[in-house]
């Protein structure tokens, strides 16, 4: 649990620097800091993604594990 609040954080934080480093890049015309910035944003995304599903699938194992315990009473 406590991964995945970390992973929300970096993944807050990422994604706030996305925006800066596009903002930025735009306002001095400079396409490398904006292709950074759109870079952090998707591996922001790739970081959520990853996390959502991890959960998802923690959730489905707990669900499964009580219905092999409910099939073998």
């Amino acid at each position: 649990m406590n991964g995945d609040i970390a992973a929300y954080v970096v993944m807050s934080i990422m994604a706030t620097a996305s925006v800066l480093a596009a903002a930025i890049g735009a306002a001095r015309n400079n396409p490398d800091a904006v292709l950074v910035g759109i870079l952090i944003g998707v591996y922001a995304t790739i970081i959520g993604t990853n996390t959502s599903v991890k959960r998802q699938l923690k959730n489905e194992l707990g669900q499964i594990k009580q219905e092999i315990k409910d099939l073998r009473q």
